[in-house]
């Protein structure tokens, strides 16, 4: 046991056990996705979008997992023809034998059951969030790419056959957030443009139509944004991650569904490229966490009044994180931090300190090949949070599933290591089918899901 955390496949708390991939010859076939490219108009959805992010915890699971630092990951696409065509026969994806009870339409506790589907053969994934844009009560998905945006309409069953492209079609988007920004019951959805410095905000009219999109200067290179109340008001408000400022961006909401002159703070690392919100200390306040990539960096920042962050606390970690995920993940009632270190192949367990700091370093995971990114989601329904993990270089995903009666004991399983579907770069959870089970959304040089499938 290591800062309360128990690891079956390390030997000590920076021990790592090479042997934690067990793959085996069962091959899953990609599915296409519905009828291709169509353009969504008022006569083909309509109804009420449900807000992506009405409060600060709906933040964490249905926007972008992980962004690329530099650029030299996610928008190395290499040859088209590599980027997991499904009409491709040769591309199949290989993981463990489905869970025994899969089949059965039952949601088990503890099974684990998921079909593979392509949702774009495309390349540059480099942002996602989910959220009820076009209001049909059905998951649709937000995509920021190398050179456009689109939204990709789900119809529940995790198809998504209609696709509408977005203006302001360039630059390098890469981070993405949904929220109701003007209290008008439809999510809207915004991103950030590393290349023009803008964080660009597509209020949604229902019907699955946008209005033309709105830029706001946020400062130096962003990335990830984050959308939660942090004042008084009844707007959601921003936070960027600003690389080449080594600093973080406040953005408050005027309520209109814009935002207000950035408000900087300091991240306490050198090239912040990942953010959390959350309560990390018992004030009920959001605080701050910062993955800084090159400083090698973990930094919180506590909530310092409306709209503001205190100085940061600075947690040395023995690698570089491309990657912060937020949860209790032994039930303590204190959220604990995942870190992903992208070049030590491993993912750090920190826990809380249950006063809003870190027992860092924390717990050593080994994990893959050039691990980029990490979402938190109960992906087996037994009540216990587990963390998926998305590897650049072999181009697997693998999950750590948390022990119901040992919270806090995690035990590895790869759940696909793909073929032809390179370029992993963000990974986000949220639920596709309607079946209350979070589904996974990859991206890298195209679009795959792993629809909950039990």
């Amino acid at each position: 046991m290591c800062g309360g955390f128990i690891l079956s496949l390390a030997s000590a708390c920076h021990g790592p056990n090479p042997d934690y991939l067990g793959l085996n010859d069962q091959s899953f076939a990609t599915s296409e996705n519905g009828d291709g490219e169509h353009t969504m108009d008022e006569t083909e959805s309509s109804g009420t979008a449900t807000s992506g992010a009405s409060d600060s915890s709906d933040t964490s699971d249905t926007s972008d997992g992980s962004d690329s630092s530099d650029g030299s990951d996610s928008s190395d696409t290499g040859d088209s023809s590599d980027t997991g065509d499904s009409s491709d026969t040769g591309d199949t994806d290989t993981g463990p034998d489905p869970d025994p009870s899969c089949g059965d339409g039952s949601v088990d506790p503890g099974e684990l059951c998921f079909k593979y589907s392509d949702l774009l053969a495309t390349f540059a994934v480099e942002a996602l969030a989910a959220a009820d844009f076009d209001g049909d009560g059905h998951m649709d998905l937000g995509v920021g790419r190398k050179d456009d945006v689109l939204v990709l309409f789900g119809d529940g069953t995790g198809e998504f056959p209609l696709e509408s492209d977005l203006p302001e079609g360039t630059g390098d988007f890469r981070g993405a957030a949904a929220g109701d920004l003007n209290g008008d019951g439809l999510a809207d959805l915004v991103v950030t443009n590393s290349q023009s410095d803008t964080l660009f905000v597509y209020r949604s009219l229902g019907g699955g139509n946008f209005a033309p999109p709105v830029g706001f200067v946020v400062g130096d290179q962003p990335q990830r944004v984050r959308l939660a109340k942090l004042d008084a008001g009844a707007s959601l408000d921003a936070v960027v991650a600003l690389t080449a400022a080594n600093s973080v961006a406040v953005l408050l909401g005027d309520g209109g569904g814009g935002f207000g002159l950035p408000t900087a703070f300091a991240a306490g690392g050198d090239e912040p490229v990942e953010l959390e919100l959350g309560l990390a200390d018992p004030g009920g306040a959001l605080d701050l966490a910062v993955a800084n990539h090159s400083g090698q960096r973990i930094t919180i920042l506590h909530d310092n009044g409306p709209g503001q962050f205190a100085a940061p606390l600075v947690y040395e970690v023995p690698g570089m994180p491309r990657s912060a995920v937020l949860a209790d993940f032994d039930l303590d009632g204190h959220l604990d931090l995942a870190a992903v270190l992208e070049n030590t192949d491993s993912l750090h367990v920190i826990p809380s300190d249950g006063a809003g700091g870190l027992l860092a370093p924390g717990v050593a995971l080994s994990v893959g090949d050039k691990p980029v990114g990490a979402v938190a989601s109960d992906l087996d329904s037994d009540g216990v949070t587990d963390l998926v993990v998305i590897n650049f270089d072999d181009q697997s995903v693998l999950a750590l599933r948390n022990s119901p009666d040992t919270p806090g004991q995690f035990t590895a399983q790869t759940l696909v290591w793909f073929n032809g579907f390179a370029g992993l770069s963000v990974i986000i959870a949220a639920d596709l089918n309607d079946d209350s089970v979070d589904d996974i959304i990859v991206g890298g040089h195209g679009l795959r899901a792993m629809i909950s499938s039990p």
